[in-house]
């Protein structure tokens, strides 16, 4: 959350990412790595526009020691004097939630101070949109998406650093917003892989999110049912049918 400090400081976003090791948040969401996959990608690994630049922190394979003592020697350059760091933990969304106890696990080891406040999504969904500080403030919150939107710069949610106008967190970034307004408007695939690597670099640098691992999701069917169709996110009803 931008607007409530110190998520206010870059420096103390960058941290985060020393903090966030995708294969244990990948076995806490999914419980076999067979089914994740690391990536450092903000427009998701194996998309056309997906590329790890400046993702170094986030996929350091440095002992779990060196990693912690860097995220909290960069957090106390950055400005940060143990102020609380609340952040929202969703129970009764397993996924999210099993990740979001290993993300604070990791980070109250490192020694910052972790309020994890336990609520349900729809209290989530609505305090996320609290702005600043305050009584119902709050710093960070996991989520998931699919690869329909978060592949594409244009229908990401969590792309946009158009300040008030952003996705809760509300990065706010000039610079960044160039790049993505170039992106949008280049019509040549090889220049649109090129912002794209810009905007995913832009992205880590100033700390917009963390991505914390890819992951499938098991789906199954009976096999009286012809016709199903394979669509990424969504179940359709296209010419299903019920065999006789």
């Amino acid at each position: 959350n931008w607007t409530n400090p110190p998520m206010d400081k870059q420096g103390i976003r960058v941290a985060i990412q020393n903090f966030v090791h995708q294969p244990d948040m990948i076995m806490a969401v999914v419980g076999d790595m067979k089914a994740g996959q690391v990536c450092g990608a903000m427009a998701m690994c194996g998309s056309p526009m997906g590329n790890e630049t400046g993702a170094e922190l986030l996929l350091s394979k440095d002992p779990e020691n060196v990693r912690l003592e860097r995220g909290m020697r960069m957090m106390r350059e950055a400005g940060y004097k143990g102020e609380p760091i609340v952040i929202m933990d969703a129970t009764d969304q397993v996924m999210q939630h099993n990740a979001t106890l290993v993300l604070a696990e990791a980070m109250r080891k490192a020694g910052v101070n972790i309020d994890l406040q336990t609520i349900d999504w729809a209290a989530l969904t609505a305090r996320r949109t609290i702005r600043g500080p305050g009584p119902n403030g709050w710093h960070i919150f996991l989520t998931t998406g699919g690869q329909i939107g978060a592949e594409n710069p244009a229908f990401s949610m969590q792309a946009p650093a158009n300040c008030e106008k952003a996705f809760p967190g509300w990065a706010c970034d000039a610079d960044y917003e160039k790049v993505r307004s170039a992106w949008l408007k280049e019509a040549d695939p090889a220049k649109s892989k090129a912002l794209a690597v810009e905007i995913q670099r832009r992205a880590m640098e100033i700390g917009i999110a963390v991505p914390y691992g890819q992951y499938l999701l098991p789906a199954a069917w009976r096999d009286t049912l012809e016709g199903v169709v394979s669509v990424p996110e969504h179940v359709v009803f296209w010419g299903m049918r019920k065999r006789g």
